[in-house]
């Protein structure tokens, strides 16, 4: 997985805080595979709450803040999925 820790914590702290201690989220795509580069991060978010794009917003502006200014590109591509 290429990600940091700091990007795991980040990403699994806010999620809590927007959906709740019960979201459970996935990463798929290229960020799973270490062989290759680049790429967005694809997130598949799982949760009894929070099924609307309010959610949504607050979770994307919640990463931001955590990750700062430099990963803002890489947010504009985040794709969520919420069941």
């Amino acid at each position: 997985m290429r990600l940091t820790n700091f990007v795991i914590n980040s990403i699994k702290q806010s999620a809590m805080d927007i959906f709740g201690a019960d979201v459970q989220v996935f990463l798929f795509g290229s960020r799973v595979d270490d062989t290759k580069k680049g790429g967005d991060i694809d997130l598949y978010i799982k949760t009894k709450m929070g099924n609307d794009l309010t959610h949504k917003i607050k979770f994307l502006v919640a990463l931001e803040q955590k990750l700062g200014e430099q990963k803002k590109s890489m947010l504009s591509l985040l794709k969520i999925k919420v069941e």
